[in-house]
């Protein structure tokens, strides 16, 4: 990472450049298309679900799966 930074200009003397930089080596990348979005409902309540109802974690995804796909028309 630092040896492709070390041809930009200006990164590596910049404390935030590199600050966000260095976030990047633990950053899980996400996708950025629009069926993400039906995601998050479902995703949200599986964690409440598991979290704070006692459901089981297995049937938790499963739920929120099948919700996902209805959302998205699968």
């Amino acid at each position: 990472q630092s040896d492709l930074l070390a041809d930009i200009e200006g990164v590596n003397e910049n404390q935030l450049l590199m600050d966000m930089a260095d976030q990047l080596l633990t950053s899980i990348p996400m996708p950025t298309i629009p069926q993400v979005t039906y995601y998050w409902g479902p995703g949200e309540t599986m964690l409440i679900d598991v979290w704070n109802n006692g459901i089981a974690p297995a049937t938790a995804a499963a739920t929120a799966e099948a919700s996902y796909r209805t959302r998205v028309g699968l």
